[in-house]
């Protein structure tokens, strides 16, 4: 990315603060990246060693250039740098800290295709832990999976410690080089070996390391969201933190919003809002999830965006997956409705159990009017242009509505804009 010649100025002046902080403090610094669960497994770890030590972690992205950076300093990443407040308090604000920094460990979430961007602030860093979570065909409209892998090698190199998700196979090659490197995941040849079993809302887990097993519980359902405790649990003794604290801490710690988060829905109904963003093989995982559980089940599934080339196929793939995990099924958006609607019936859904809308707003009007009683709905699909929370709004309970993904004023106002482009100008 190209920057004018104040960018240039405030990120050098931004990496002398953060090299300050490291000469001086020394922070231990753990860094979450993949192409999948960076939040959930971010918000998990920073939890668990919170009964240790003092953390500071952020709940935001740090994809542009300035992000991290930014968050280091507890600023919002994407804060502008033309605004006065930003020279008159946010400047002084780093300023100071950067002499006493008032946190010993910091748990950063950085984007997967964003790393070598971030070179010089991670040869500053040296991160004590890393954590790859996933490396998949993410946003692969002009961002292909080797682009990824040569972002991960620039964060692998300057690690001091690497943990990676056994279950994706084409992880291990990838870290295989580096000194010092440890596994979890759900097979049990991983390091960190996870058994999650569903219990109604709730996800027991077992975390298992050579003879020591660490038992929680998720109030996250289904058994990949119980992968980001295995993480923590894993981070938490790497770092010779206490066990049983971090154990009750995660077994307290609520969904992060948009992340297999289960919510109370009308007619006795469970909704399980993943709708922060998706792809093929997160609503795949969701997808497995939902079978678990009883009938009637309810998947309502948006448009993936920015799969290029891989779109056609990815849609297939859910709506196969679909037929095989629910009784009905809601698509919303265009490429929902040509790829993975048609998939499922191909693979053996009733045509008449198979319901499509261009409009989130809509289908939600649909689900209110024709939620089959103590259903599970599932709610999947990308952010931009989709926006399948809108579509759960109208059954999910009122006093829930909240504990829904986007629901602030300002996404409130986005997508209003938004529907009003598109024709759907009423209120879920």
């Amino acid at each position: 990315m190209k920057q004018t010649l104040l960018e240039r100025l405030i990120r050098r002046f931004l990496i002398t603060c953060v090299r300050r902080v490291m000469r001086r403090q020394d922070p231990t610094v753990v860094v979450v990246t993949g192409s999948l669960g960076k939040t959930s497994t971010r918000a998990a770890i920073a939890h668990a060693i919170d009964r240790t030590w003092p953390v500071y972690t952020r709940s935001l992205k740090s994809n542009f250039d300035r992000g991290p950076l930014m968050a280091f300093f507890g600023l919002r990443p994407n804060k502008s740098i033309h605004s006065w407040q930003f020279w008159l308090v946010d400047l002084r604000q780093i300023f100071i800290e950067s002499w006493r920094y008032p946190h010993s460990h910091v748990v950063l979430e950085m984007s997967e295709i964003s790393l070598t961007d971030q070179i010089d602030l991670l040869r500053v860093l040296k991160p004590d832990v890393s954590v790859i979570t996933a490396l998949a065909t993410v946003h692969a409209a002009g961002y292909e999976e080797e682009n990824v892998v040569e972002q991960m090698r620039s964060l692998i190199g300057l690690s001091q410690t690497v943990l990676y998700n056994d279950d994706f196979a084409a992880l291990k090659p990838l870290v295989g080089g580096h000194p010092r490197i440890v596994s979890y995941g759900t097979k049990t040849s991983a390091d960190y070996s996870l058994v999650a079993r569903q219990v109604g809302r709730q996800t027991e887990l077992e975390v298992s390391h050579r003879a020591e097993t660490w038992r929680l519980s998720s109030r996250q359902v289904g058994r990949h969201s119980g992968v980001a405790y295995a993480a923590a649990m894993a981070v938490t003794h790497i770092l010779s933190g206490d066990m049983k604290p971090a154990t009750e801490a995660l077994s307290s710690l609520n969904p992060v919003r948009g992340r297999l988060n289960p919510l109370r829905g009308i007619r006795g109904s469970l909704v399980i809002d993943d709708c922060y963003n998706a792809n093929a093989i997160s609503v795949g995982a969701a997808l497995d999830t939902l079978s678990t559980f009883e009938t009637p089940r309810v998947a309502v599934l948006g448009s993936m965006n920015e799969l290029g080339e891989y779109s056609s196929r990815d849609h297939r793939a859910v709506g196969v997956k679909a037929a095989r995990s629910a009784d009905m099924l809601v698509c919303i958006g265009e490429d929902a409705t040509r790829y993975i609607a048609p998939a499922a019936a191909k693979a053996g859904m009733k045509e008449a159990n198979i319901h499509c809308f261009l409009s989130a707003r809509v289908a939600g009007v649909f689900l209110k009017a024709n939620l089959p009683k103590s259903a599970t709905v599932l709610g999947k699909g990308s952010q931009d242009k989709v926006y399948t929370e809108d579509a759960l709004l109208p059954i999910v309970v009122p006093r829930d509505r909240q504990k829904l993904v986007r629901q602030t004023s300002f996404w409130k106002k986005k997508k209003d804009v938004f529907y009003a482009a598109q024709g759907t100008t009423s209120s879920p």
